[in-house]
């Protein structure tokens, strides 16, 4: 069963910001590109970099550590030496709320 938690106000977020988040045991990033918001998994799936200090650049997200990259719209791995897909979320925009849609398992 999935719930929609809130994450923050919209305004915390600016254009091309990444911000971390963590719900529970769970890391999030969230950023927000052309007015719309992407959610997925804060640490980076070769070795757990943390994505929200990375370097954003359109829909790619490098990691600092080794300069994997991640399209942040469905979690791809696009360049080594990251091969697996990050974990992607529902983002739903309530009033000014950033809500994100979460398996009961995920919280």
């Amino acid at each position: 069963m999935s719930k929609l938690v809130r994450i923050c106000p919209k305004q915390e977020i600016g254009p091309d910001q990444v911000e971390s988040f963590q719900i529970g045991d769970k890391y999030l990033a969230v950023c927000q590109l052309d007015g719309k918001y992407y959610a997925f998994d804060e640490l980076c799936t070769h070795q757990f970099g943390p994505l929200s200090d990375g370097w954003l650049e359109g829909y790619t997200l490098e990691c600092p550590l080794h300069g994997a990259r991640f399209d942040v719209r469905n979690g791809e791995a696009i360049c080594l030496p990251a091969v697996e897909k990050l974990q992607t979320y529902k983002v739903v925009v309530q009033g000014e709320n950033i809500m994100i849609e979460l398996d009961g398992d995920d919280f």
